[in-house]
Order: C-alpha cells, then sequence, then structure tokens
C-alpha cells in the first residue's frame, strides 16, 4: 500500500513534474556547479567540532553565521528541480513552542513515519523515491549487517540516523550540534565518503519545508540525511533524461 502510494503520486503529478523541470533553469535554488570528490570516510574527523547547546534551554534564533558562529555550508545543496525554496532557515527558527531540537527523538522507535508530514513534498520524483527506499531499508533493518573499517561488527538493526555525526563516545545515536555542521557517511565510488551539510533547511512560498520530516517538527534526521544524499544525486539529475528527475542515484547503495 506505502509503495503504492508513491507509484501513484508520481503518475499523478507527472505533467506537473515535466512542466517544472522544463523550467529548471529559473530554480533558484542551485548550489556551485563544480563537481566535488568528496573525501573518505574518517569517524575521528566526523565527531570533531561538535558545539553542544548551553543548558536545556531551546537554542536562541540564529545571528548571521559571521557572528555567531555558524557553520554554512560554503557549496549548499542543488534542490531537484520540482522543488523551488522562497527561504532557508535554521531549527531554531521553524521548531515552535518549547519543543528543543534533537536529531532523533526516540532511538527505539519501532516504526518511521515518512509519508504523513511529508504529502506535499510527493509530486517530486527524487523525494519519493528517497522516502520510498529509506521505507525499504528500514523494514529490512534487522538484516543488514553494519559494516565498519573493514572488519564485520556484530550484527544490530539498521537505522537511517546510523549515517549522521557528531556522535558521542560510547553511543550509536547522533549528537545535536548547535553549531549547525554535520557529517553524513554515504556510499559512493566505490568507498564510503564523508558529505558535510549545514542544519539550513528550505521553505517554499506556503512556509512548508521542502525536505523530509516526521510528524515530530523537532526531529531533524530526516532532513539532515536527504541534504546529503540531495548532494550526491544532483550530479546527475535526470541523467541523459532532461525529463526526469532519477539518474543513477540509489539511496540503497548509498547508505
Amino acid at each position: 500500500k506505502f509503495l503504492s502510494l508513491l507509484f501513484l503520486s508520481l503518475m499523478e503529478n507527472q505533467a506537473k513534474n515535466k512542466a517544472s523541470l522544463q523550467n529548471s533553469s529559473k530554480n533558484q535554488d542551485v548550489a556551485s556547479k563544480k563537481i566535488v570528490i568528496w573525501p573518505e570516510w574518517n569517524e575521528a574527523e566526523a565527531n570533531l567540532g561538535h558545539v553542544a547547546p548551553k543548558g536545556k534551554d531551546k537554542p536562541k534564533t540564529p545571528l548571521p553565521s559571521a557572528a555567531g558562529g555558524l557553520f554554512e555550508d560554503p557549496d549548499g545543496v542543488k534542490l531537484p528541480p520540482s522543488l523551488v525554496a522562497t527561504s532557508w532557515k535554521r531549527p531554531a527558527e521553524y521548531i515552535t513552542g518549547n519543543q528543543i531540537p534533537v536529531i532523533v527523538e526516540n532511538a527505539d522507535k519501532a516504526s518511521v513515519d515518512l509519508i504523513t508530514a511529508n504529502s506535499h513534498l510527493l509530486h517530486s520524483q527524487l523525494i519519493c523515491w528517497v522516502i520510498g527506499q529509506l521505507f525499504a531499508l528500514w523494514r529490512n533493518r534487522s538484516i543488514i549487517t553494519v559494516k565498519e573499517e573493514g572488519a564485520l561488527q556484530t550484527p544490530k538493526e539498521w537505522c537511517p540516523w546510523d549515517h549522521i555525526y557528531p556522535v558521542p563516545k560510547g553511543s550509536n545515536v547522533p549528537l545535536y550540534n548547535a553549531s549547525g555542521k554535520y557529517c553524513i557517511k554515504l556510499h559512493w565510488m566505490g568507498v564510503w565518503r564523508k558529505v558535510i551539510v549545514d542544519d539550513r533547511m528550505p521553505f517554499d512560498e506556503a512556509n512548508q519545508m521542502l525536505l523530509p520530516r516526521t510528524c515530530n517538527t523537532n526531529e531533524l534526521w530526516p532532513a539532515i540525511l536527504t541534504k546529503g544524499i540531495l548532494k550526491i544525486a544532483s550530479l546527475d539529475y535526470g541523467g541523459t533524461n532532461r525529463l526526469s528527475e532519477l539518474g543513477q542515484c540509489s539511496v540503497v547503495t548509498m547508505l
């Protein structure tokens, strides 16, 4: 039923995607066009630069990067052509009430819902593909063997947030980084690589986030992980088919 929903959504919005893709040159969210070969993964390096929030209070609305010391990814991220952002916001700017930003709200959760809060994104071929493959991996997480530094470790249930760093020593749950800098562990061109992103999130003119999220609005892992995935996927949006957002991108291979 889940995969059928994704398929139907893709078909119903094919015409919309075609028009959007043909006008992709007007997309204002294009990051630097240079091709970056990301460095090979080094876990020690990935855990450097963590800044813990002060006290237990929600972080204040961030100042500009130069003044507030917040990390801003110089390369940015290129959204798929079907998504057009009108603003970019830090977590403290869109998380409301007394909620505190976290990477994952409950690391022992039994299910992950990436549909309920993301219906406005299902016209995007690439975002549907990301959500569908994350769901497929989640359903089979108990049989995925973790491999670190060339050695097979004790099998554990795979979790999507396992690819987000920094992670404190002795834990497997990534930390919220008050500086806004995260390292994403993704497999590309035969090796695990370190892809760096910041926590600025794109929003459309209706103030809807243009990256996947869960129903917990303070939970960041889907959007942070997707930003890393989009960096690699954007190298080949559509491949030779300019009416498609899907090139040779495989989320399963990356993760």
